[in-house]
């Protein structure tokens, strides 16, 4: 390759906004309508939105014109699809930052994959513990809603829901920092460095 310094603007720039390697033999590029699985995600999304609100029409219906009576413990199980939701959406941007940051085949050897991976564990397990312990926090389950039950026990969830709330914290600190340890570090002009970091921090919003 020629010497860069002897480059004009031009050159410059098509070197930049080119591809970094040439592809592989008998791979043909297409960066104006590559492959991706989004008719897939569109299905599989679809199809779980359907199931879950078909279940949760079905529960209210069985609740309010069947056995015309709603208690308590309907809104109690928010506390336990709120460990879930947050679980959910946290691995769907690691996975994410994981296909946007890693190179195919160095995935071991990338910080950005470990960090990613090792933020996804810690929040399944996390919260896999969290949700029993919402679910199983009393002796009867039931005592969790029902006043008139005055024999079992219930453990203190305060100090989960403050550990919950110190993971989260830092968790996302650290998914909006991530991101900005790679883009400072690309081969491009300080102004789009800037736009993508600008992208990336309006998570905080």
């Amino acid at each position: 390759m020629a010497s860069l310094s002897n480059a004009t603007p031009e050159q410059l720039q098509a070197i930049l906004n080119g591809p970094a390697l040439p592809p592989p033999p008998g791979v043909q590029p297409n960066f104006i309508d590559p492959h991706n699985f989004w008719l897939v995600g569109v299905i599989v999304v679809s199809l779980g939105f359907s199931i879950a609100t078909l279940s949760l029409m079905m529960r209210l219906y069985t609740r309010c014109f069947i056995m015309r009576q709603v208690g308590i413990e309907d809104l109690r199980v928010v506390g336990v699809l709120y460990g879930f939701c947050i679980m959910l959406i946290k691995i769907a941007i690691l996975l994410q930052y994981v296909h946007i940051f890693v190179p195919r085949g160095k995935a071991k050897t990338n910080r950005i994959w470990w960090a990613c991976y090792s933020l996804i564990w810690v929040h399944v397990v996390y919260y896999l513990v969290f949700v029993l312990c919402q679910i199983f926090a009393c002796t009867p389950i039931a005592k969790a809603w029902d006043p008139l039950i005055t024999t079992g026990h219930c453990i203190s969830t305060s100090a989960l829901e403050a550990a919950t709330g110190g993971l989260n914290c830092i968790s996302d600190i650290i998914i909006l920092i991530l991101p900005q340890l790679r883009i400072w570090k690309l081969q491009m002009s300080r102004k789009k460095k800037i736009q993508l970091s600008l992208i990336f921090l309006s998570g905080i919003l």
